[in-house]
């Protein structure tokens, strides 16, 4: 269809109608009868075509006969279809096919169904195929084909999902309708069908596993199941026959008949057997255990009758084996390897009980490295050595803490101790006392520890020898007992003693010496 060009007179400009100009006078286009007819038939074609019935007063007959037809159920072929969810943008592979610009992609498998649908590929994000976009262009039952790919080529698909369908919003569900299953050509023995009747897969068992068979025996359950006839030892094969006559279960080998088979429920020795030439179960057991058993031995008894000379006789070689008699000691048997009970008790009484060890000795034969060895963990644990002196106990005096205390001689300082960490310095004793005690006064300085001071004394403390007074509390005194000036540092011990501590009078001034 086009426009009337080949028609004479028709008045068109550039190829196209214009309408009349009264100011420039110019005529408007004619409608040929003709092309007009032409025009309107062509429309009434597409609207036929659509299954409608031309309306002359209906304006959306041609809009209808479209939309049927972009609704279509036959939609145009996919290059591919997917195996799995993808993510709906960019130039990817599918089903082994990489896909370019414009192909068109069924996707099928998305966690989200709602997003399955027909797809144009793009660089960016896809969008929906023009003729699978709308509502009313996605049909229940629609039909797709496959063009390409390593699974899908040459698959047809059908959308299963009923309608209405919102495209974006209903799940759209797609089942192979027609086309390669992936079952190769062949002839098979077992066969799954889908529910549209094609096979999906093929096999060939060899077992009745494989075709699920349960209402028979295989071969290996048939054998542990069944009795066995003959061919174990000595045994022949002859046909062998057991059955149930009503009664009793009887036995025929070939075509001889052996009758019942013995069971509890048709033998009673009571009454099948002479029981009167017979012994009973009781008392055979009777007799048996009034009797030895024999372990390769044909006769035990005493020599000649001779009680002091028993002997048994060897079944395999008649050998005589002498025996002796019953004793209650080793020398009684002639037994001179092996201790008494009595030796062993004087051995044991000897030794000390074991608890919770396991080795007590000297570390590689050195008396100086006694240790004990535990049971619970095999650790060694070393033994002190006696002393040889009776050893000072450390702390738990009266005030007295457990810090550790360590005593020793230096020479050039002589006996001195140290508390933990701190050393304390030079002991003073009876012997070393007095010329240390010079040393000290001479040469510590006035104020030092270990210093002397006439001290005018303060702050209300003790006043009798041995007391304790802070240095801060006292001035320095001159001869008369009277303030001297300057307080002293650290603390003080009296050494006489005075009538108060007011840190006033004379007779607050005594001889001092500094202790810290």
């Amino acid at each position: 269809m086009d426009y009337p060009k080949s028609t004479p007179g028709v008045g068109l400009l550039n190829g196209k109608f214009v309408d009349e100009n009264p100011v420039a006078g110019t005529p408007g286009s004619l409608i040929p009868a003709t092309w007009g007819n032409a025009v309107t038939q062509e429309i009434l074609n597409v609207i036929k075509s659509a299954g409608l019935v031309p309306d002359e007063a209906s304006t959306t007959q041609l809009l209808q006969a479209i939309q049927s037809f972009a609704a279509r159920d036959f939609k145009d072929s996919v290059r591919v279809a997917t195996t799995g969810s993808v993510a709906l943008s960019g130039l990817q592979a599918i089903d082994g096919v990489q896909l370019t610009v414009a192909d068109r992609v069924l996707v099928k498998d998305q966690p989200n169904a709602a997003q399955n649908g027909l797809y144009i590929v793009s660089a960016d994000s896809w969008s929906r195929a023009p003729d699978a976009a709308l509502d009313y262009q996605v049909t229940s039952n629609f039909i797709v084909g496959t063009d390409e790919g390593q699974v899908n080529k040459s698959r047809i698909w059908q959308m299963t999902t009923t309608g209405p369908i919102t495209v974006g919003a209903t799940p759209q569900v797609f089942e192979l309708m027609a086309g390669a299953t992936g079952v190769a050509a062949g002839e098979y023995r077992k066969v799954v069908v889908n529910a549209r009747g094609q096979v999906t897969s093929g096999s060939n068992p060899t077992t009745l596993d494989g075709y699920a068979i349960t209402d028979a025996y295989s071969k290996t359950a048939a054998n542990n199941t069944f009795v066995k006839q003959g061919g174990v030892g000595t045994q022949l094969t002859n046909s062998v026959y057991i059955g149930w006559d009503g009664q009793n279960v009887l036995i025929q080998v070939d075509a001889t008949n052996f009758g019942s088979l013995w069971c509890s429920r048709n033998f009673d020795p009571a009454k099948k057997a002479d029981v009167s030439e017979v012994y009973n179960k009781t008392a055979t057991n009777g007799l048996l255990d009034a009797k030895i058993s024999s372990d390769a031995c044909s006769i035990a008894g005493f020599a000649s009758g001779n009680s002091a000379s028993p002997y048994m006789r060897n079944k395999n070689n008649n050998e005589y084996v002498g025996l002796a008699r019953a004793a209650t000691t080793l020398g009684g048997y002639g037994i001179t390897d092996a201790y008494t009970a009595t030796q062993v008790n004087s051995f044991l009484g000897e030794r000390v009980l074991r608890d919770g060890i396991t080795y007590a000795g000297f570390a590689s034969n050195d008396p100086n490295t006694p240790y004990f060895r535990r049971a619970s963990d095999n650790g060694v644990y070393a033994l002190q050595l006696k002393l040889g002196y009776t050893p000072v106990r450390q702390g738990g005096g009266n005030g007295q803490t457990s810090n550790v205390v360590m005593l020793g001689w230096s020479d050039g300082s002589g006996l001195k101790a140290q508390v933990d960490a701190t050393d304390l310095g030079a002991i003073w004793t009876d012997h070393i006392g007095n010329w240390k005690a010079v040393a000290a006064q001479a040469t510590a300085g006035t104020g030092a520890v270990g210093s002397y001071a006439l001290l005018l004394l303060g702050g209300g403390g003790g006043t009798g020898p041995s007391s304790l007074v802070a240095g801060v509390n006292c001035r320095y005194a001159a001869s008369d007992g009277n303030d001297w000036g300057g307080a002293p540092a650290g603390t003080w011990r009296i050494m006489g003693g005075v009538r108060n501590t007011d840190g006033a009078s004379s007779d607050s001034t005594t001889l001092c010496l500094r202790v810290s």
